[in-house]
């Protein structure tokens, strides 16, 4: 039996509202709270990834310290334990020629292909004509490992050219005779081959602020410009502008191998370049050769210098000392932790100490013995020939 046409069209109607009520829009609200649960889920996954890159970066960052550690191992047992200076300066001794650890670093290749090697190993200015100004025949204790371990014949880099603008003309840049540097990564930022460089990048340039407390920033116009040259690694430069770049690994500068005269060029002053041994060192376990830094190849002052402590406790302080503004040049990268190297050929992960007293102790009132002496974190970085810090 059929139904009437009126009952027909009310449930036909009925229907209707019933698949419109299931199809409505979402509202206002339910779009933000939709939108605010896929933002925080983002917020998760983004937060969980850069955990895991950070953890990858300490782990494989704490690989390439321990292959540094052997090969520094390597160096010492064929010189009688002495310990791979930070930094050397043999202008004195071998002169100015290439073919040497350190020597020139660039050179233009003429149709020939005999390399012609630059006047200068600050390849954005002109060359002065004083060899050390030019930084020939200088370096770190990273050109003596690259070089001693054959690392630059391992990783077969062809030649570089120089993509920067440079009054010198078209240069290439050597890897035999020192290790590459911004160059190699300006070409490929994500080269994390070089295992005397961290694989997390710089956090920062270098300084982190200036005096006033403003912002350092990159300025390519001055990069070498000034002395020591602007934007350079230390101990060539005035400090790295090269942030987001693989991150240094910095020499405790109390193995300064340059010696007074090589810094100073005053002919008066010593010419014998310091050396160390195992042997002078008191606790190689818990005295830091290398640090994770944002500014260079070595980190702190020299110990003959009449400023050695300042410059010291103002490169690894991580806040404000006695009032003064440090330069902080210690890198806490892989969330909130920095890798060191100690003597012994152990590495550690160190969260932030604030000033250096906070991570090597220091000697409060009295004669100094063991009641009186706060270890910190009992990490050594100064005076590591004597048993107190200070």
């Amino acid at each position: 039996m059929s139904r009437p046409i009126g009952s027909t069209v009310q449930a036909a109607t009925r229907q209707a509202q019933v698949i419109r009520g299931r199809t409505r829009g979402f509202t206002l609200v339910e779009l933000l709270t939709v939108v605010t649960i896929i933002a925080m889920l983002v917020g998760l996954v983004l937060a969980a990834l850069t955990a895991v890159r950070s953890a990858d970066h300490l782990v494989t960052s704490r690989h390439h310290l321990r292959q540094i550690a052997q090969w520094m191992d390597q160096w010492s047992t064929a010189r009688n334990d002495v310990i791979v200076p930070a930094s050397f300066d043999t202008r004195d001794e071998e002169g100015t020629d290439p073919g040497v650890t350190g020597g020139r670093r660039f050179y233009t290749v003429p149709q020939s292909q005999v390399p012609n090697w630059a006047d200068t190993n600050i390849p954005w200015i002109e060359p002065t004509g004083n060899a050390r100004a030019d930084g020939l025949s200088q370096g770190t204790w990273a050109d003596i490992l690259w070089v001693d371990a054959g690392i630059g014949d391992t990783m077969a880099i062809p030649h570089i050219q120089m993509e920067d603008e440079s009054p010198n003309g078209q240069l290439f840049a050597d890897t035999r005779f020192s290790q590459p540097g911004r160059w190699l990564y300006q070409e490929d930022i994500e080269d994390r081959r070089n295992p005397l460089r961290s694989t997390a990048a710089n956090s920062e340039n270098y300084p982190r602020r200036l005096a006033d407390y403003s912002l350092t920033i990159e300025r390519p116009h001055l990069l070498g410009t000034g002395s020591p040259p602007k934007g350079m690694p230390f101990p060539m430069g005035a400090g790295a502008w090269e942030k987001g770049l693989p991150g240094f690994f910095a020499a405790n500068n109390f193995f300064e191998g340059r010696s007074l005269h090589d810094r100073s060029g005053n002919s008066l002053d010593p010419k014998i370049d310091p050396r160390w041994t195992i042997g002078q060192i008191k606790a190689p376990s818990r005295s830091v050769y290398l640090v994770d830094s944002i500014a260079g190849e070595t980190i702190g002052g020299a110990p003959d210098s009449d400023t050695y402590r300042d410059d010291t406790e103002r490169a690894f302080s991580t806040i404000e000392r006695r009032g003064e503004l440090c330069t902080q040049e210690v890198d806490f990268r892989y969330d909130g932790q920095c890798l060191v190297l100690k003597l012994d050929g152990s590495t550690e992960a160190i969260t932030p100490w604030g000033t250096l007293e906070g991570l090597q102790g220091e000697v409060s009132e009295g004669p100094g013995d063991d009641n009186n002496l706060a270890r910190g974190k009992g990490i050594r970085v100064t005076n590591l020939h004597r048993r107190l810090p200070w």
